[in-house]
């Protein structure tokens, strides 16, 4: 009869492992004679069965199983409840929004807040969780809960590197390739062949001069403006400006005396066609034509050329 579910643990090996290579590296841990079964899923993966209690909590205990350089995670294939050690999360972030977080990678179970032990009334920040970690998505070393990035500790943790998000090293140790064109890891900039992701040209996105908001899009640049003296389009009236000029006024003689200004009042009154008062028998109207021209010439000579009587 086979071993019970909770005797089976999943791993992932490095690329090029070999089963022989799995079968040493656990022969190494439990024995020979506690191995069950090592079963290629395909590909990288591998499932690893043991006979005895004593063997699963090795298994459990060294989280990991060394391959080469590397080591492994190991795990379980029955879902278990794990303990669960939550750092750097800012003690204003509810617990609440901890569940929303972690609930892609299981179900919390319960939460706790470590006190200091002569001052149970303080707080440290540190938060034990209780979750039932799904097999298939394990909970990485940090994840971001409440928009804050937050360390995860527990036995056989996925460790994640802190700048490249790839498994197998540290932040410290990681010589992975950032692209500053595209901006991913994994190659370096000038073996880069993505296109724009603004615009789709062949330029680097950092580099791109596409307009980015509505604002900038909406304004216009100075070639953009029609060019002076251009034909009005069919069906547009085009309106005039007009220009506020001073009156001219007459130049002084030199040699002779300044010109008399008579002001309108004035010269109407002194039209036989007006009365006195400027409105005349007709009401402001002209009753006749004035029959010196060139006495009304002068005056409007005199008057800088303006004409303030309808005669």
């Amino acid at each position: 009869m086979p071993p019970p579910k909770e005797h089976f643990f999943n791993v992932r090996t490095p690329p090029g492992t070999s089963v022989d290579e799995v079968i040493d590296a656990l022969e190494g841990l439990v024995g020979i004679q506690d191995i069950y079964s090592v079963q290629h899923h395909g590909g990288f993966d591998f499932q690893v069965g043991v006979n005895s209690v004593a063997a699963v909590q090795t298994l459990l205990e060294t989280g990991g199983l060394r391959l080469g350089t590397r080591t492994v995670p190991l795990v379980p294939v029955a879902r278990q409840v794990t303990s669960v050690t939550c750092l750097y999360l800012p003690c204003y972030v509810p617990d609440n929004e901890v569940v929303t977080g972690l609930k892609s990678y299981g179900t919390t179970l319960r939460i706790e807040e470590a006190r200091y032990k002569d001052r149970p009334s303080i707080r440290t920040g540190t938060r034990y969780i209780k979750m039932d970690m799904r097999l298939e998505n394990p909970l990485p070393n940090f994840a971001r809960v409440g928009g804050h990035r937050a360390t995860f500790e527990y036995r056989g943790v996925r460790r994640l590197c802190r700048r490249c998000n790839q498994e197998g090293h540290f932040k410290a140790q990681c010589d992975t390739p950032h692209c500053a064109r595209c901006g991913v890891f994994g190659h370096r900039t000038d073996t880069c062949t993505e296109p724009c992701r603004r615009c789709g040209g062949a330029h680097a996105s950092v580099d791109c001069t596409a307009r980015k908001s509505y604002s900038m899009a909406a304004a216009m640049d100075v070639d953009e403006f029609p060019a002076l003296g251009t034909a009005t389009a069919a069906g547009q009236t085009q309106r005039r400006m007009t220009t506020l000029r001073p009156a001219k006024r007459p130049k002084p003689n030199e040699d002779g005396p300044e010109p008399q200004v008579i002001p309108e009042k004035n010269a109407r009154a002194s039209c036989g066609h007006y009365g006195t008062n400027g409105t005349g028998a007709a009401a402001g109207r002209q009753t006749d034509r004035c029959a010196d021209a060139s006495e009304h010439a002068q005056r409007r000579e005199a008057g800088g050329g303006r004409q303030p009587w309808p005669c």
